[in-house]
């Protein structure tokens, strides 16, 4: 009888011994959910930060295409006013001829 209540004991030992385990690993469960959703909050700050600069950074983009194609046409427009004045100068110097 004195093996049979050893081994209850024993037995009622390890189920007390679990029990206080899986109520530690529930708080922890808990602090680790809380910092779950911290972090998931983070990220979608984060993400939408992202798309954000992404957009501007296009935005920068598109500004410096079209800046760069006046320049272009800026310097197209300078290379036609200097072949008018050429001729311009050509036909004044026929004139004078």
């Amino acid at each position: 009888m004195s093996d049979l209540l050893n081994v209850v004991q024993d037995l009622d030992s390890k189920v007390s011994s679990l029990i206080s385990k899986m109520k530690g690993l529930r708080g922890e469960l808990e602090m680790v959910k809380e910092e779950n959703l911290k972090l998931h909050s983070e990220l979608v700050e984060k993400d939408s930060k992202i798309e954000s600069l992404s957009s501007e950074i296009n935005e920068y983009k598109h500004k410096l295409e079209t800046s760069m194609n006046s320049n272009s046409n800026t310097e197209d427009v300078r290379m036609r006013i200097d072949e008018m004045v050429r001729e311009i100068d050509e036909c004044i110097a026929l004139i004078k001829e």
